[in-house]
């Protein structure tokens, strides 16, 4: 009943349009993936044969029937007599790009391209041992400067964030760049460094590791 009411014939059709929609989208996808990873010549791809599913009730003739020709052809060693594909012609450069080793140093992979290395750097499973390594980092606070009008203040300001005595604090602004703290984390050492230069107090972040976090993120990720 809720169906054939209004709302439900409008909710209906928006589900339709969607649907439409993804699959629409889905197929693009499909398509670009199919490009690049079969069609290639500097992949060596097998051949890649096209069908025609447009329509539905022709799927016995125009999908299956020609599908199951080209498998036999392949199993019993001969040449199928529907022509593939053609290849595409990918360029001398980017045959040299393929040709290249990238080396991912936090994930310890390796990766023929540039390409292949881009979308090696976006997934998730980067991204999250990425993460892990930030995670183990100990930054090093460097002062590069501060507001000499209020040296005291940015005194107080470092010993409070740093835990560290204010003698010490004065002597090391004698001399900068010069090291006020240490911090574990990516997120806390931006954090930290955010919160101070609205005090007009400038710092850098130097990255260290220790041996034993080192340890401990090899054991994590194999």
């Amino acid at each position: 009943e809720e169906r054939e009411g209004e709302d439900g014939k409008r909710l209906f059709k928006e589900g339709v349009e969607r649907m439409k929609i993804s699959t629409r989208q889905y197929s693009r996808k499909q398509m670009k993936w199919i490009r690049k990873r079969l069609l290639l010549n500097t992949r060596n791809p097998p051949p890649v044969y096209r069908v025609d599913s447009t329509d539905p009730s022709q799927w016995e003739d125009k999908v299956y029937a020609p599908a199951e020709v080209i498998v036999k052809d392949f199993i019993e060693g001969r040449i199928p007599e529907m022509e593939p594909l053609e290849r595409i012609d990918s360029g001398k450069d980017r045959e040299e790009d393929c040709r290249k080793t990238m080396h991912c140093d936090i994930c310890d992979r390796d990766f023929k391209g540039s390409v292949q290395f881009k979308n090696h750097q976006k997934s998730a499973s980067h991204r999250k041992v990425s993460r892990a390594v930030l995670d183990k980092y100990h930054y090093e606070v460097v002062l590069t400067s501060f507001k000499e009008e209020d040296r005291n203040g940015a005194a107080k300001i470092i010993k409070n964030t740093f835990s560290v005595g204010l003698t010490d604090v004065f002597m090391k602004m004698d001399s900068l760049p010069c090291v006020v703290g240490t911090v574990v984390g990516k997120g806390k050492a931006d954090s930290i460094a955010r919160e101070l230069s609205k005090q007009g107090i400038v710092v850098e972040m130097e990255k260290k590791i220790l041996v034993q976090a080192e340890n401990s993120l090899k054991a994590e990720t194999g």
